[in-house]
């Protein structure tokens, strides 16, 4: 399983414990020397903390004044302690002979990772990369963040008071006892926001760095898809409609796939465990049916822009394309969103039936054993939370295609009889732009997959649990669900489209005739 900032802010208290135990009787300034910098360390979190967050969307002024004056008094009370060991004689550690100085460093390292997993969510000036990035500024995740620094420093506070204690030099004592009493205040601090902390921030994995491309392992492909349709979801991106119906039919077979794993895992459960991946995997084949609809609902519709998915062409106009009269449609390249979503089906599909199996030319094979398949999905907890994040990554592209559809209005066009009207000037003409209409019935139909993926992540966290096994990460898909994501900004191009249409409609409003005339009212009569 990949590592969370829990795990790393625990073990990091676990370490400070640790050193503790393995101070020597006579301490020497080597002791006081590495203190230091795991103060420093400490001290640093949470100016960085703080800062971050004002750049990303959301709630960022309730943070300030919800977190400001707790972050303003730790970094005053690690900076006033890191300040008193700075007058303290020091001498550099050797880490290889002294098991406290040893535990200590591995304190400090795990508290650098555990901000560089905060950081992997979030791109130059604190952009946010992935969903979970938005959460940062909910003030119960920030709280959380400061109770586990307040963990840390009170380990830190018993480690001073250790030295105060074995230390033999009076003035040395009284100053470690400065140390200890400044620590003791960051850890009161640190734990005064402990009751209203989401403790559940405490699953947050390290997200992969944009460059990785390992297509070997299913829950970072699930990673690297949600991360693609969150920048779709904040206009830092634009998928097409030839994107959008290959995505929704890729999900449609991963979905399917995804519940064929659980029945086949359910031959070797017990009675209700049995019931229960059989229930989750037919709240999978629902979500399949919803996308594959979803992806049938673009079959008449032909982006201008990206026109790789299209409907076929008449026989006149594949014959002019052969001879040369007429160009060919351009061959655009798909979106990484959508190579994702294929290299997701790719996975599963090999996980389930073997390497040979491929999504255009595999077959029904017979499954591999349950055993080969949960080894190679990396165990059981790294298996379930790949499932489940297939289900996820739909949900959150469910929620981003309306606004793809409005950010498309401009480029797209349709041969659908039933809602593009014909007139004169385009009776002889195939392709229309799309109206209101039809652009209403797309965003309908497409509304049931946020539904139905809701459902069937839902689903596989209870068929998990019932397996024995945890889905850490559907904690923060629940925080995610309950807090208000700030809406992607609007296309310029769309609005301006609809500026012209209003524009149009007034224009084209009917007149006043000459047999009805308007005339303006009477003046009032002269006194």
């Amino acid at each position: 399983m990949s590592v969370t900032l829990g795990e790393l802010l625990k073990a990091a208290a676990d370490e400070v414990r640790e050193a503790v135990r393995h101070l020597p009787s006579a301490p020497t300034g080597a002791h006081a020397h590495i203190l230091r910098h795991l103060v420093a360390q400490l001290r640093l979190y949470p100016t960085e903390y703080a800062r971050d967050p004002g750049a990303l969307p959301g709630p960022a002024g309730l943070v300030r004044t919800a977190m400001s004056p707790a972050l303003s008094r730790l970094h005053h009370e690690l900076g006033s302690a890191e300040r008193r060991l700075d007058t303290l004689p020091f001498e550099h550690p050797s880490e290889a002979t002294d098991p406290a100085a040893q535990h200590l460093a591995a304190a400090g390292q795990l508290l650098t990772a555990s901000r560089d997993v905060l950081r992997s969510h979030r791109g130059p000036g604190g952009r946010p990369l992935t969903p979970y990035a938005v959460l940062l500024a909910e003030p119960g995740v920030q709280r959380y963040v400061c109770s586990r620094l307040g963990d840390v420093a009170r380990e830190a506070a018993r480690y001073a008071d250790t030295l105060a204690r074995r230390s033999p030099i009076t003035p040395e004592r009284a100053r470690f006892a400065d140390v200890r009493n400044e620590l003791d205040r960051a850890t009161l601090t640190g734990h005064s926001a402990l009751l209203a902390s989401d403790r559940h921030f405490g699953t947050l994995p390290l997200a992969a760095p944009p460059g990785a491309e390992d297509r070997g392992d299913l829950l970072d492909g699930t990673d690297r898809l949600t991360r693609h349709i969150f920048r779709v979801s904040q206009g830092a991106d634009a998928l097409s409609s030839s994107d959008l119906q290959q995505i929704s039919r890729y999900l449609y077979q991963g979905h399917l796939l995804a519940g064929r794993v659980l029945r086949h895992l359910a031959t070797e459960q017990d009675t209700g465990p049995a019931a229960d991946l059989q229930l989750a995997a037919d709240k999978l084949r629902t979500s399949a049916m919803a996308w594959q609809r979803a992806a049938k609902s673009w079959h008449r519709v032909v982006d201008l822009g990206d026109p790789r998915e299209h409907p076929p062409l008449d026989r006149t106009q594949r014959t002019a394309i052969r001879e040369g009269r007429m160009p060919a449609l351009p061959r655009t390249r798909p979106h990484p969103a959508t190579l994702e979503a294929r290299a997701l089906v790719l996975q599963v599909g090999q996980l389930l039936y073997g390497p040979s199996w491929s999504p255009e030319y595999g077959v029904r094979q017979k499954p591999r054993p349950v055993s080969e398949i949960i080894r190679n999905g990396g165990g059981p907890g790294r298996l379930w939370t790949a499932l489940h994040g297939i289900a996820t990554a739909s949900r959150h592209l469910a929620t981003a295609i309306p606004g793809c559809i409005s950010r498309l209005a401009n480029r797209l066009a349709s041969d659908d009889p039933d809602f593009i009207p014909r007139n004169r000037t385009t009776k002889k003409l195939r392709w229309r732009p799309l109206t209101a209409a039809h652009r209403d019935r797309l965003a309908k139909t497409q509304a049931p997959t946020e539904r139905a993926s809701e459902a069937a992540a839902a689903h596989l966290v209870t068929a998990a649990r019932a397996t024995g096994t945890d889905i850490p990460r559907a904690h923060l898909e629940e925080l995610l669900r309950t807090r208000q994501i700030p809406a992607p900004p609007s296309s310029r191009a769309a609005d301006r489209l609809d500026a012209l249409l209003k524009e149009y409609r007034a224009y084209a409003r009917p007149k006043a005739t000459y047999a009805d005339p308007v005339f303006p009212p009477p003046p009032s009569p002269a006194l």
